[in-house]
């Protein structure tokens, strides 16, 4: 019995030659070859006929890799489509498949697992959700509120300490920033997928570095927020 799946994952990927070749094995049982098609962000598309040429792709930032498809022969025992995009804010990872049903079953099992092996831990949030759209709007709108009424809050809050409605307007304008620059840092610093190639490489070390010490940052910037309030406290005897 013939069978057709297509299916999109919200993966956020990080694609080497040596996984690209892992994927080619999971599909030669069901092919007689397989097709190339990488999209740059120039515009352009090129076609390598091995991965070894893919390989080879200097991938500069001008010119940087943005998809890639893979796909075999309209006639093999499954016919596969599979595509990968590191710009999609929805999903990163779609695939079509068409054939006998026991053998889409199957190879469609072999690919989730394979996506697993490529997967990065911040796919949580890489992509765009009706949950972050409005966790985001919440908190845009709870800074808005901290910085129009900042001694409202204070008042009812923390009565007892001295420029509390300064410590409110300032977390106040925090939460708005953070929640107007969500959209720009996921992109920088959590991409939906990445291809390990070429210049690529270099930039996902950046990338790593970039996030290193902006964790570093946060937990000095916690540290001295720590320090402050507890020296408050103290002066004002709470």
């Amino acid at each position: 019995m013939k069978a057709s799946k297509n299916a999109r994952l919200k993966i956020a990927f990080a694609l080497t030659v040596d996984s690209a070749k892992e994927l080619l094995a999971i599909l030669e049982p069901y092919s007689s070859a397989t097709e190339l098609s990488v999209s740059l962000s120039d515009g352009s598309t090129v076609y390598p006929s091995t991965l070894e040429e893919m390989a080879r792709l200097p991938n500069p930032d001008n010119r940087r890799i943005v998809s890639l498809e893979v796909k075999n022969k309209w006639d093999d025992l499954v016919r596969a489509e599979i595509n990968f995009d590191s710009e999609n804010r929805y999903h990163s990872i779609g695939y079509s498949l068409r054939g006998e049903d026991a053998d889409v079953l199957v190879l469609e099992r072999n690919l989730i697992d394979w996506a697993q092996t490529i997967k990065q831990r911040h796919s949580w949030i890489s992509f765009t959700s009706t949950a972050s759209f409005f966790a985001f709007a919440i908190a845009f709108l709870g800074g808005s509120a901290f910085g129009i009424f900042p001694r409202y809050f204070a008042s009812a809050v923390a009565p007892k300490i001295p420029n509390a409605s300064g410590v409110f307007s300032i977390v106040g304008l925090i939460l708005q920033w953070a929640a107007l620059s969500a959209g720009w840092m996921r992109t920088k610093l959590f991409p939906s997928g990445m291809f390990a190639i070429g210049a690529g490489k270099q930039r996902i070390q950046s990338l790593h570095d970039r996030r290193k010490r902006l964790s570093l940052l946060s937990i000095g910037l916690a540290l001295v927020i720590g320090l402050v309030n507890a020296w408050i406290r103290k002066l004002v005897g709470l």
